[in-house]
């Protein structure tokens, strides 16, 4: 492949310096990362803006030739091709190492003989900041309905609060669901 492939799989015009590259990749990576991305596909596009991306940087840096002129070209291209599998290796290993960690930990909390009390602690805490936006909303309309419309102004941040409360138990809560679901329901890991 040459380097004008690499530069268009980034986006980028040719004659990008490395903080371009590097900005273009990050921005691909967040597109194309398989913990981001639930597209079938998403790990093969990662690899691919992985690729291009090391390819480019060592393209940048001067790498993409033989530096000793007396080895003959085949050397060279075999070179070329065992760093293009290196980096393909690596690629994948980033793509898949997060997964892979979430799957670890799902399994930990599943088959564990004490999965009913992290089940317990982790949805008790879950009802408990419910149960606590709930006061947030019951504060201001109890003082406004005992000391009057002053006394329900000075309490109305509570019902700030408690949206921001519940928004937060409900995040959390997307985040406890799968450990203790079959990774194997795709609805589980999106």
């Amino acid at each position: 492949m040459s380097p004008l492939e690499y530069y268009r799989i980034l986006g980028l015009k040719p004659g990008a310096d490395a903080d371009e590259i590097r900005r273009a990749f990050r921005e691909k990576a967040k597109l194309y990362h398989p913990d981001l991305n639930a597209a079938p596909d998403a790990q093969e596009d990662f690899i691919r803006v992985h690729t291009a991306y090391e390819m480019a940087i060592n393209y940048l840096n001067g790498k993409h030739h033989n530096s000793r002129p007396d080895q003959p070209v085949s050397y060279a291209a075999a070179e070329v091709a065992m760093r293009r599998a290196a980096m393909k290796n690596k690629a994948e290993h980033y793509a898949r190492m997060k997964y892979e960690e979430f799957v670890k930990e799902c399994e930990a909390y599943r088959n564990s003989p004490y999965s009913w009390v992290f089940r317990l602690l982790y949805y008790g805490l879950f009802y408990l900041y419910l149960f606590c936006a709930m006061v947030f909303v019951f504060v201001p309309l109890w003082a406004g309905y005992e000391g009057g419309i002053g006394y329900f102004l000075i309490c109305s941040p509570l019902l700030i609060l408690s949206y921001f409360t519940i928004k937060m138990a409900n995040g959390w809560k997307k985040e406890i669901d799968p450990l203790f679901s079959n990774p194997a329901d795709e609805s589980a890991i999106k």
